[in-house]
């Protein structure tokens, strides 16, 4: 048998004197997009704040100060968040590295959460006003112990 009459046999050449061309063919595939959100190059971890002031003067409010050094030098407002609860208090604020959070699931006292508010210093601090449901009780502590 000659090599042109092998070659016929084989089944490459069986398959491709076979393949359909032109309107028969298969169509090519066309990309499509999975996915356009961004992706996050890595996610961020969370770290406990655990440094703070707590400066209670009487009367209805007190304040909560936390220093913005180090990582947190460049926070700005947008990246603060806060939620206020009649019992407890979560503060987030969001680096280049990392979410900073202050959560106190239980606080000495009640607080009223619709007249609590957040605020970023110029003297980079950030300062929590907690308003009181009791005026007249003097906070010693933040959390119950």
């Amino acid at each position: 048998m000659c090599a042109s009459a092998a070659a016929a046999r084989s089944p490459y050449y069986y398959w491709h004197a076979h393949v359909p061309t032109g309107a028969d063919a298969a169509p090519k595939p066309t990309p499509q997009l999975l996915s356009s959100r961004p992706s996050s190059a890595a996610p961020l971890g969370v770290r406990a704040i655990d440094r703070y002031a707590l400066l209670d003067e009487g009367g209805d409010c007190l304040k909560l100060l936390l220093r913005l050094d180090a990582e947190l030098e460049h926070v700005d407002a947008a990246s603060v968040e806060a939620e206020f609860g009649a019992r407890a208090l979560t503060l987030s604020m969001r680096s280049a590295t990392a979410v900073h959070r202050l959560h106190v699931p239980v606080l000495s006292h009640e607080i009223l959460p619709e007249k609590c508010t957040v605020k970023v210093s110029k003297a980079r601090r950030v300062v929590l006003t907690l308003a009181k449901r009791d005026a007249s009780r003097t906070w010693k502590a933040l959390r119950l112990t």
